[in-house]
């Protein structure tokens, strides 16, 4: 299939040309079609599949014939990495159409972003909490919104965005269509639907044994007070260019990432405790190269889009094994194999037996493997 079957205007497809794509992934070839008929969508797909072209095509296939009004479709999802990331996606593809796309989230000044709102803006990708921040002063009006999406669900609920996602949806025509885009769609997400979704088809093009396929997993043993060095070892003896290590804190990654660049190496942190600026930065800089390691918590990682990351490296484990298969399908991109390594302390015993369990795959430790497997193919 090719985007030409999908039957989207020329305006859509040129953008699609100049971005380089040429077929549908997965999620879109099944999630366009549907969304472009009006139904409401319960998609099951990770960050990397393409899902944010799964919703943005659609609406503004359907915005494009109708006369412009403010705020027609609602974007919501949780970080304002992933918000800054969706904003530029929905205004590539809609480039070649008179749509305005504006993308409003908190860390930065209010006026700018009243601003924009009051001239006017079509389409608004926002997080919950500046969101809600713009109803309360009287800056947002729903009368005319006919699309929402949520997307990346399942963080929101982590988050503890429920609450107030409910409390926006509620201002909405209840005549809309809506869609919900969640890496997982356990009993959890679907209790968070209700109400918002009407009647949805639901689509899951993307369990996570698909990712884990294309990931070399490997456990390297080491001792609480040997971490740092672990890791300094290990960037030098496979070479490690562009890698996301994982901290399961914000202090702890701050003080990773400053650690090794008092050892020399070109590293940066991104946490929810870091400002809008200083995160900007630090993403940017890694997406450029110039950042060769990027120390990351859990929650902030969701806004990361890059495809060319070839290790990920789990400086502590997760708390969740559906967050160690979201941290490894980071390297995995773009038809790319990828690495992901996991120091392992003796305290960490339980955790590995229940990530084993999950993913029903027994990890290799790196001592027993052929360690020439565990640079990217």
């Amino acid at each position: 299939m090719t985007f030409n079957d999908l039957e989207l205007r020329e305006e859509l497809r040129r953008s699609i040309r100049e971005l380089g794509h040429t077929q549908p992934t997965p999620i879109q070839e099944q999630a366009i079609p549907k969304a472009v008929e009006g139904h409401d969508l319960m998609c099951c797909a990770q960050t990397g599949t393409g899902k944010t072209a799964a919703f943005a095509l659609p609406i503004l296939q359907r915005l494009a014939s109708q006369p412009r009004a403010k705020v027609r479709a609602v974007i919501m999802v949780p970080t304002r990495e992933l918000a800054i990331q969706v904003g530029k996606s929905v205004m590539e593809y809609g480039k070649h159409l008179e749509i305005v796309t504006a993308t409003i989230f908190g860390g930065v000044p209010f006026e700018p972003q009243e601003m924009i709102l009051r001239h006017g803006a079509d389409i608004l990708v926002a997080t919950p909490g500046r969101m809600k921040d713009h109803i309360w002063r009287g800056n947002i009006d729903f009368r005319y919104t006919q699309f929402l999406v949520l997307d990346e669900a399942d963080r929101m609920l982590d988050m503890g965005f429920i609450k107030a996602v409910r409390e926006i949806v509620e201002l909405m025509p209840s005549d809309r269509q809506s869609m919900l885009f969640s890496a997982t769609l356990d009993s959890e997400i679907r209790r968070f639907s209700k109400g918002i979704l009407r009647n949805p088809q639901r689509i899951d093009v993307t369990p996570p044994r698909r990712t884990l396929d294309e990931v070399d997993q490997f456990l390297v043993r080491t001792r609480p007070g040997q971490k740092q060095a672990k890791l300094e070892s290990l960037i030098r003896k496979y070479q490690m260019e562009r890698t996301l290590v994982f901290a399961r804190t914000k202090s702890g990654a701050s003080r990773l990432a400053s650690r090794l660049r008092e050892r020399g190496y070109n590293a940066s942190a991104i946490h929810s405790d870091r400002t809008q600026v200083e995160r900007m930065r630090a993403l940017e800089g890694f997406r450029r190269g110039e950042v060769k390691i990027l120390v990351a918590t859990d929650i902030a990682a969701r806004g990361i889009d890059v495809d060319d990351i070839s290790h990920v490296v789990n400086y502590d484990l997760p708390y969740s094994t559906k967050d160690y298969v979201h941290r490894i399908g980071r390297t995995a991109r773009a038809g790319r194999r990828g690495v992901a390594i996991s120091l392992v302390t003796p305290g960490d015993a339980r955790g590995i037996a229940a990530i084993e369990r999950s993913i029903d795959q027994k990890l290799t430790w790196e001592d027993d493997s052929k360690n020439n497997n565990v640079r990217p193919h």
